[in-house]
């Protein structure tokens, strides 16, 4: 007896030359999102005074000695706007791939698409980040530094 359920064959085998070009898109798509996650701590606390500068290749920070003799409030602007930023980044590329992404090109899909997991789990993350440990100098959860900032203005 014969099925007549038919599997579908592959057209064509993308080979490990694709499997390295998608992952290449995949690590810049995320390096690019936490460059600029850390950027936008960074362009906002100059903005607002602060010595913030990168303290590693994924870490913006204020030196310690400057966190006493600043305003709370200062500190957590620059640590809470970058969170509000990347999730605000994420919702939009998940909804710029929902309404055009069947036109994009595969590999600007895939880079919006590693934007959008990206900033949409987020989300997640910081939500569960306000239970942090209290970290101020660039190393901890930003909305625990952020609660932490409030709560010694308050």
């Amino acid at each position: 007896m014969q099925s007549s359920v038919q599997v579908a064959q592959p057209t064509h085998s993308r080979g490990v030359g694709h499997l390295v070009l998608y992952g290449g898109i995949n690590v810049v798509s995320v390096i690019a999102f936490v460059t600029l996650h850390e950027l936008t701590h960074m362009i906002v606390g100059r903005l607002l005074g602060l010595p913030a500068s990168f303290a590693s290749p994924v870490t913006v920070s204020v030196p310690t000695s400057v966190i006493g003799h600043v305003d709370g409030w200062r500190l957590a602007l620059m640590n809470g706007i970058a969170p509000l930023t990347t999730m605000i980044l994420g919702v939009v590329a998940a909804l710029l791939l929902t309404r055009y992404g069947r036109r994009w090109p595969d590999l600007l899909n895939r880079f919006v698409g590693w934007w959008a997991l990206f900033g949409v789990a987020y989300i997640g993350f910081e939500m569960i980040g306000t239970s942090a440990p209290t970290v101020y100098a660039g190393s901890g959860a930003d909305p625990a530094a952020v609660a932490g900032f409030l709560e010694a203005i308050s």
